[in-house]
């Protein structure tokens, strides 16, 4: 029997759902026996490879649903392999189990993050708003992440730290966006097809959506991860442009090879422009750094002469101090001995 994309939807399936059932048994048996480690360890581990395999299963199971119809009554075929007939019986059946398949990772795993993340809220946001209202933005954060990190070492939280670890205590829940974020992008869009104007454009507007919420939110609580994430919207953003591009250069025959030239200069220069803005943030961060350090070496050697000059002007005094008890002490002795001479 040939393979085609309905096995393998069953492999990228029904791997790892065998899989986390065992995991969650194992995890069940080891808190009924009381060992909180080992079970938090499993547990920790099924979150974490439910992380992983969300993207490229959620891609599969849109790839179910995207069918091309052909012209002069060859009927429709499944995008990702026209060996599959759209309108065949074995094609439904499998796009009902696509579609349960959906509500166990697409919407299951999502739902299960946000579950986790809201019945532990005040553990992870232990007022940072109040805190930064009370000690300002910069030391009521710092507050929040000691806060937050006492209470997720007592009620065990760390299974869970890989979803919001990165962001600030207020956006716990960043993460829970940010994945039905990449669904949209990555799964989503397969049904329209690839290549399309509709994919194209959507996309585009979903990155310039998603680069709105991360400037009004700034989540994270490294400063330069937050622009790295921006940048890399900016990124998927010109490559989505630069397929716009392509797809008129298709559809339009009125281009003589100036104009090729000139829109491959602007194909060129839209792909290269983040790489290029990244690269001089990391330089701009390597030269801020380094002219850190210089400062810091110059205070250290300035507060070491200085430490020096004190320590000798110390000494100055103490041997003067020596000098002049050593007169006073010869000038008692002499009057000492007159007095008993007299």
């Amino acid at each position: 029997m040939t393979s085609n994309f309905h096995h393998t939807l069953l492999a990228y399936t029904l791997g790892p759902f065998v899989i986390g059932v065992a995991m969650m048994i194992a995890y069940a048996i080891l808190k009924q026996k009381g060992n909180v480690e080992a079970s938090n360890s499993v547990f920790g581990c099924f979150l974490f490879m439910s992380f992983l395999i969300l993207p490229s299963v959620g891609m599969k199971l849109f790839g179910m649903f995207g069918c091309r119809l052909f012209d002069s009554g060859y009927g429709s075929y499944l995008k990702v392999d026209y060996g599959i007939d759209c309108a065949s019986e074995e094609h439904r059946l499998y796009e009902t189990y696509a579609m349960g398949s959906i509500l166990v990772y697409v919407v299951g795993i999502p739902l299960l993050y946000a579950v986790l993340l809201w019945r532990n809220r005040h553990l992870l946001d232990p007022g940072q708003k109040r805190l930064e209202e009370e000690y300002g933005e910069v030391e009521g954060l710092k507050k929040a992440l000691e806060i937050r990190q006492r209470l997720e070492e007592q009620h065990q939280l760390m299974s869970s730290q890989f979803l919001y670890e990165s962001y600030e205590p207020k956006y716990f829940w960043f993460e829970i966006f940010d994945t039905i974020r990449k669904q949209m992008l990555t799964g989503g869009l397969v049904v329209l097809g690839s290549g399309t104007l509709s994919q194209i454009i959507i996309s585009m507007l979903l990155c310039l959506a998603s680069m709105r919420v991360f400037a009004g939110c700034k989540p994270f609580i490294e400063e330069r991860v937050g622009q790295f994430s921006e940048m890399s919207q900016w990124q998927i953003f010109f490559v989505m442009f630069a397929s716009l591009l392509l797809r008129f250069n298709e559809m339009s025959d009125q281009f003589n090879i100036e104009n090729k030239k000139a829109f491959d200069v602007i194909l060129v220069g839209t792909q290269a422009l983040s790489p290029a803005v990244i690269l001089l943030m990391v330089l701009v961060k390597g030269q801020d750094a380094t002219t850190k350090l210089a400062r810091k070496v110059t205070k250290s050697k300035s507060r070491g002469k200085s430490e020096f000059v004190e320590d000798e002007e110390e000494v100055e005094e103490g041997v003067v101090q020596l000098v002049e008890m050593k007169n006073n002490t010869m000038v008692l002795g002499g009057r000492s001995d007159e007095s008993r001479g007299g």
